[in-house]
This record gives structure tokens, C-alpha cells and sequence, in this order.
């Protein structure tokens, strides 16, 4: 991969820059409120291509530069275009405003394998992407690096996808539980996800116990107020093998 970058160009003929299919989704209000800020102090921040007029970073102020008719700088940065999904991941891992779910849909329209069967596993089941982040989150993620999920090298093997089979499985069994059918999902969803990937966690116990002292677990909108109500029915009546859910593992 060469480093070549060049001087900042201007062009008024947007039809010379192309978007990449498997960027990230453009919304709509992130280009409005850049229209504002080019309008009010012109642009600011040269849009990123490659040799072929591929837009790597920029796509919403080059859609705001576009629909306020203003010229859009550019600087080029000499890469193949089967190189562009890395540089991708490397420019927005420091962008906030790129979520696990923009790298997943990036990678899915690229049919890579693993990100494909998350995919299925979720249709299948119908569980949020969100909820299954939380169970294959200790795989991926390393502090201070660009995750293999972000980076499109993430793998599972096939006795990691069978333990993922078999944690969705158990939280399938709690999360249809007529007991809490009226609660809060989006605080449920959290504190189950975090329940069953502990690994002192027996699926075996927790169920027996639900059925026994199920009628203590009250609705909160707290995943952590639900976690502490979810071990202390785990641990009910147990005088030895107590387990802590608070302080996620």
C-alpha cells in the first residue's frame, strides 16, 4: 500500500466522485446540519478519495458540499479499490460516530462469512444485533486497537459458534418467559446478555430457580437493577456455589 496523498484539489463536477456501496448509510439530518455549517463558514475539512474518485471519508459533506452547489475539495489518496474496505475501518475507528453496526453492514455487503452468519443467526431468531454484540463482545474487542471486527478479519471458530448457539439458546428460554413478558426489553435484553456469558452461569439452575422464586424479579427500566434481582434468585436458598452477576466477568 503506497502513502501517497496529494494537494488539496477543488471540483464543482460531482459527478466525478463516486460513493462506495458498503459505506455506511447517509442520513439524511448529519447532512443538513452540515449544510448549515458550510454555508455559515464554507468548507472546512477536504473530502478523502482514492485514484479512482472513491469517497473513503467525506460522504456527508460531500453531499451537503453537493446540494449547497459549493465547490468540494479533495485531497487523493493513492490506493487500490480492493484495499479501500482496511483504510475504511482504519479512518473511522476513530470516528465516533461509526457504531459496530456500520462496520457489520459494510462487511455483510462484502459477503464476508462470519459477518454473514451473525447475520443469519439473527434473522433466524430474530434477536437484535445490538443483543448479539453483548455475547461475542469478549471475542473482538481489544482496547487501543482496531478490532478484528472492525477491520473485516473477524472469526469464529466452530466450537466458538456452537457456544454462541448455545448462549442464545438460554436466552431465548428468558427472555419468552411469561413472567416477564410486560417488562422492559431493552433493560432485560442487557442483563440477560450479561447473565449467560458469565462463566459461572448454569442455565440448568437458573431456570429451576425462576420457576421457584420467579415472582421476586420485578420490572425495572435498570439493567443493572435487574441483574441484582436476577442473582439474588440464583443464589436463594443456596448455602454454597453463590455466584455474582453484578460485576460483569
Amino acid at each position: 500500500m503506497t502513502t501517497n496523498i496529494s494537494s488539496v484539489n477543488y471540483s464543482r463536477d460531482y459527478s466525478i466522485f463516486k460513493i462506495i456501496p458498503y459505506n455506511r448509510a447517509i442520513s439524511e439530518s448529519r447532512i443538513l446540519d452540515l449544510q448549515d455549517s458550510i454555508s455559515q463558514h464554507g468548507f472546512v475539512l477536504p473530502i478523502l478519495v482514492n485514484q479512482n474518485m472513491f469517497i473513503v471519508d467525506g460522504q456527508h459533506r460531500f453531499e451537503a458540499g453537493r446540494k449547497n452547489g459549493v465547490e468540494i475539495p479533495f485531497l487523493v489518496y493513492d490506493i487500490d479499490d480492493d484495499l479501500l474496505p482496511i483504510l475504511i475501518s482504519k479512518v473511522n475507528s476513530v470516528s465516533k460516530n461509526w457504531s459496530r453496526y456500520d462496520y457489520f453492514r459494510m462487511w455483510c455487503n462484502l459477503e464476508k462469512e462470519p459477518y454473514l452468519y451473525l447475520s443469519d443467526l439473527s434473522d433466524n431468531h430474530k434477536i437484535k444485533l445490538e443483543t448479539m454484540f453483548v455475547f461475542i463482545s469478549y471475542i473482538f474487542v481489544k482496547k487501543n486497537k482496531i478490532s478484528p471486527f472492525q477491520n473485516g478479519t473477524f472469526t469464529l471458530t466452530e466450537s466458538q459458534r456452537e457456544k454462541l448457539e448455545l448462549k442464545l439458546k438460554e436466552y431465548l428460554d428468558l427472555i419468552n418467559c411469561s413472567l416477564f413478558h410486560d417488562f422492559n426489553k431493552k433493560a432485560l435484553n442487557r442483563a440477560i446478555a450479561i447473565l449467560i456469558r458469565n462463566p459461572k452461569y448454569l442455565h440448568s439452575r437458573m431456570m429451576c430457580q425462576i420457576e421457584k422464586f420467579g415472582g421476586e424479579i420485578g420490572n425495572t427500566a435498570s439493567s443493572a437493577i435487574f441483574i441484582e434481582q436476577f442473582e439474588s434468585v440464583y443464589n436463594k436458598r443456596m448455602r454454597t456455589n453463590k455466584v455474582s452477576f453484578s460485576r460483569d466477568s
